[in-house]
């Protein structure tokens, strides 16, 4: 199996996460559970830290540090400025670790949305609540005109840039928006989502880290791209607003980094360990109830 590494530096890299595993094991997390920074760690034969994180469900470009000065470096690093469009203070920005770009597949006619600055606090993972921005550009939609009178086929792919980095940010803004990220589980539409598992076997999270891009403090520049996972391309590529996503965003019509064996590999690993997982479960249930 190989993981693509999309770009690295002198202490970095940067690299293509798929979606359905775990950045890292933590106290949620099952014994030997598959996690990615072990896997990269394993190929390149070097410790690594996370500098950013991205939800299980999540695919696209995720920062490893190689040493944790680096790792400081980037978390300490400014966020290159925002598009003028953005109505943020310069202390907000400060404290997002990198420009991130993403596209957002979700429930609905969005067009409505065009280009958004959608500033609204949210609570973090702690309970605590935060100011929150994020900057939304619809690039595709499915309004009720040009597609059947079906449950979930309405749907939109929109461009999102959080100038602030909460938990689940991009998730629960579209939440609030009544437009949830597809196959959302926890902020989401479950009976869409149904239907988009049964009707286009939808996996993973629509979600997709498209580029990062931030100045160090070294004078180097981190910048990557990772081109949209095949099984969300391979749905897009049926619906009405596809075309108009190509032109607008190139990145969409690139190859999947990840070629078809390391991705049936990595589904194997993970499927057998949630097997022990699930059996060890089990047993523990029988000798704590005989």
């Amino acid at each position: 199996m190989h993981i693509p590494i999309l770009a690295s530096g002198r202490s970095w890299l940067v690299v293509a996460k798929p979606s359905g595993i775990v950045v890292h094991r933590n106290e949620w997390s099952y014994d030997h559970q598959i996690a990615l920074l072990q896997l990269v760690r394993d190929q390149i034969g070097m410790q690594v830290n996370p500098v950013h994180r991205l939800d299980a469900g999540t695919s696209g470009c995720l920062i490893f540090a190689t040493d944790s000065p680096t790792s400081a470096m980037i978390q300490a690093s400014p966020t290159p400025p925002a598009p003028r469009t953005a109505t943020v203070s310069r202390e907000a920005m400060q404290k997002e670790d990198a420009r991130k770009t993403y596209y957002a597949f979700c429930r609905g006619d969005a067009s409505w949305i065009g280009n958004r600055t959608e500033s609204r606090p949210i609570k973090d993972d702690k309970g605590i609540v935060r100011d929150a921005t994020t900057l939304l550009e619809c690039v595709g939609a499915c309004d009720d005109d040009s597609v059947p009178p079906e449950i979930g086929l309405r749907s939109s792919l929109l461009v999102a840039r959080p100038v602030t980095g909460r938990w689940h940010q991009i998730r629960r803004h579209m939440n609030g928006l009544a437009h949830p990220v597809l196959n959302d589980a926890k902020h989401g539409d479950s009976r869409v989502n149904r239907w988009w598992r049964a009707r286009y076997n939808l996996s993973g999270l629509g979600l997709h880290c498209a580029e990062v891009k931030l100045s160090l403090p070294n004078g180097e520049l981190l910048h990557a791209e990772c081109p949209v996972r095949r099984d969300l391309t391979k749905i897009w590529s049926q619906l009405p607003w596809w075309e108009q996503a190509q032109q607008h965003l190139p990145l969409v019509s690139a190859s999947d980094p990840w070629d078809v064996d390391s991705v049936a590999e990595l589904a194997a690993m993970i499927a057998e360990a949630d097997e022990a997982a699930k059996s060890k479960r089990k047993r523990r249930v029988r000798t704590e109830t005989a």
